[in-house]
């Protein structure tokens, strides 16, 4: 028996470092070295646009822009892909949106809790409210670059350290990466990436111009998609949205209740607002009618409406005004006024806070 499992301790020492190596080298999302996310802020500091972006931690590149941050900006926006088309030409004033890929509430914590400690708190903030942020099953873990950003915001600010979900030991044995550079699943995304060929042909370049046919971060930080998906026609939309619908829905699935734990911290972060006289704008993004109507006569979908329900009252308690809708009804929209079944067009965005 100890000859069998020192044979396969032999044999998996190599695959451990074949793994290890695979996801330091590779490395698809650049969370062991920052100079990718460098780059890109450097261009953004020098009034440029970025093109043709891959996979990179989105998390880390707000964390350095906003430490690299010079002057405060007048209104920032905090949200998920479904409110990065949310531009500074709608406002009066300067304005960077630091929305994030699945954003969850722990993100606009950590967000703001990097602008409070570099003191460029903004005078306004829109925060981009998905349903999802209050469900405990969201299956997001993409905020943890922000961990210690995300538990620094409590206790810098005295509030309640019951606020804050426990960690548990997996996670702090964990921390830093270095599970990911052991991690199968990232050494399957490493060889994916490889084969891909994204690996060799990833090089973001500076630009002026705001739309090309790679996917582009402007300079105030919002987003602008390539030219086959933002000119995609309405059989291509619709499909794309009954497509969304196959499998689980995207980080509302077991969504049960409306989690305490979430609303006290959603409501600490507004009040946190509220003392510091920074005005607070909820946005709630419209899903496409087609996503839309079959979540809302699904009851496995309910807490969407009741997120909106809740989201509602606790504005009209605080004063806090709502733009948009989970419901696209409401807001007259069709197929056309989005991407695919989740992302809201730019136009459309003008359109609703106007």
């Amino acid at each position: 028996m100890k000859k069998l499992i020192k044979k396969s301790f032999i044999f998996l020492i190599p695959v451990i470092v074949i793994v290890a190596l695979t996801n330091y080298l590779v490395d698809p999302a650049h969370i062991f070295n920052d100079d990718y996310e460098k780059g890109m802020v450097e261009i953004i500091y020098s009034g440029n646009n970025i093109a043709n972006t891959g996979n990179y931690d989105e998390r880390l590149f707000q964390k350095i822009y906003i430490n690299k941050l010079s002057e405060r900006k007048n209104i920032i926006a905090i949200g998920s892909s479904r409110s990065m088309q949310i531009r500074e030409e709608l406002f009066n004033g300067s304005f960077f949106n630091n929305s994030v890929s699945g954003a969850v509430l722990e993100d606009y914590i950590a967000i703001t809790q990097l602008y409070m400690i570099n003191n460029k708190l903004p005078n306004k903030v829109i925060l981009g409210i998905d349903p999802w942020i209050f469900n405990m099953n969201h299956g997001q873990t993409r905020w943890e670059s922000l961990k210690e950003n995300y538990r620094n915001f409590f206790k810098h600010n005295d509030l309640n350290d019951k606020k804050i979900p426990k960690e548990s030991l997996l996670n702090t044995v964990f921390e830093n990466n270095s599970f990911n550079l052991f991690s199968i699943k990232y050494f399957q995304e490493s060889i994916r990436y490889l084969l891909s060929g994204n690996y060799y042909n990833e090089d973001y370049f500076s630009t002026k111009e705001k739309a090309l046919s790679s996917k582009i971060k402007l300079d105030d930080g919002s987003l602008v998609y390539g030219s086959d998906f933002r000119n995609a026609d309405i059989n291509e939309i619709n499909n794309k949205a009954k497509n969304y619908l196959n499998g689980n829905i995207y980080s509302i699935e077991n969504f049960k209740i409306i989690n305490d734990t979430y609303v006290n911290q959603f409501e600490a972060l507004v009040n946190f607002y509220k003392s510091k006289d920074i005005k607070v704008i909820l946005f709630l993004p419209p899903y496409n009618p087609i996503v839309y109507n079959y979540i809302n006569n699904n009851p496995e979908y309910e807490m969407v409406e009741k997120v909106e329900l809740y989201l509602k009252e606790f504005a009209y308690k605080n004063d806090i005004k709502i733009i948009g809708s989970y419901n696209p009804n409401k807001l007259n929209l069709n197929g056309d006024d989005f991407f695919d079944g989740m992302h809201p067009k730019g136009e459309t965005i003008i359109k609703l806070f106007n």
